[in-house]
């Protein structure tokens, strides 16, 4: 028996032609794949773009309140050294007045700062806002007083600092604080004198007491 190969090559093309809706289905399935991804892309890359836009609005709110409450703070700083220019008799009634106006603010700055500071902010945060405070009361001596100025400005220095690192900025340069130190020591040696002196003359107020 012989088989006719042309007359069977041409059944079998004959018998299994393209079908015509082929292409175009095809062509639609790679149109909505494409679409699809198109929109996960898109909708990816929005969010990424919100999300940037959120975080740059939230550090310059914190910014905003830092200087804020840094400017605030030098308002203290400079009450605390009228408070030594001058006799304390005669300047505290301005210095109850400004401290009322300034301990408000304060407090509100303090709590809206918290709402919207990074968390690694808040240990600083805390000693900056209670070495600003400490500006406004007493003792009002000189060296005192200047020792809590130096802490205060100190402590400000790297306040201002680990904002400026927020923002990946390097820290600036501050002047050494050996002077608060001496005046720390200095303050020391004084109250411990001055103790002294009082415990002396308790001992000879006690001993005239018994010999009389």
């Amino acid at each position: 028996m012989t088989v006719d190969v042309q007359s069977a090559v041409s059944a079998i093309g004959v018998a299994t032609p393209a079908p015509w809706w082929g292409v175009p289905v095809v062509a639609g399935i790679f149109l909505l794949v494409g679409a699809v991804l198109g929109f996960v892309f898109n909708r990816a890359n929005d969010k990424r773009k919100a999300a940037h836009e959120r975080d740059e609005a939230l550090a310059q709110e914190t910014l905003d309140l830092a200087a804020q409450f840094l400017e605030l703070g030098n308002r203290f700083a400079k009450l605390g050294r009228k408070s030594v220019s001058q006799p304390i008799d005669d300047f505290l009634p301005t210095l109850v007045e400004e401290t009322t106006k300034l301990m408000d603010e304060h407090g509100l700055l303090f709590t809206r700062f918290r709402l919207v500071m990074p968390k690694s902010l808040d240990p600083l945060l805390r000693r900056y806002a209670g070495l600003t405070v400490a500006l406004v009361v007493p003792p009002f001596d000189h060296d005192s007083m200047w020792m809590r100025l130096d802490l205060h400005s100190e402590v400000q220095g790297k306040f201002i600092n680990a904002l400026r690192e927020i923002r990946g900025l390097s820290g600036l340069d501050h002047p050494d604080y050996k002077g608060a130190q001496t005046r720390v020591e200095a303050f020391a040696d004084r109250m411990t004198d001055e103790l002294a002196q009082h415990i002396d003359a308790s001992e000879i107020s006690v001993n005239r007491d018994e010999t009389q």
